[in-house]
């Protein structure tokens, strides 16, 4: 990576979860099993000189997480993504409206795919 790679990444878990297919089989999107394994997914492939915020709507249930990544529970995890979103920080999201709001505030924004051709690719 050059030093022109934003150095925070913000990721918007449950479009992750979706995007790449991680819940286990008979789980919702939006189950804890679904967030553990992103949560281990992300811990496993994303670049580990970068920091890293996960985050997800709702209210912050206590699930173990890895310390180097930050888990951000919030009513609206798009608009919380928004207010972090600055040109030192990549957004990892589909979701095209979130991606122009983020955009606007001089992020990069990227799919997931793409994301973790960065960081290596998902075993």
């Amino acid at each position: 990576m050059t030093a022109l790679e934003p150095l925070h990444w913000l990721i918007d878990g449950y479009n992750v979860i979706c995007c790449l297919k991680l819940a286990p089989p008979g789980q919702p999107w939006f189950s804890p099993e679904a967030r553990t394994v992103l949560l281990e997914f992300v811990e496993r492939h994303s670049p580990s000189d970068r920091k890293v915020s996960v985050f997800f709507d709702g209210t912050q249930p206590s699930e173990p997480h890895a310390a180097r990544i930050d888990l951000i529970f919030a009513p609206s995890a798009d608009d919380a993504i928004v207010a972090m979103a600055s040109p030192n920080t990549l957004v990892v999201t589909r979701d095209r409206s979130l991606g122009d709001r983020a955009r606007h505030r001089g992020a990069t924004v990227t799919s997931p795919w793409k994301a973790w051709e960065r960081g290596g690719p998902p075993s």
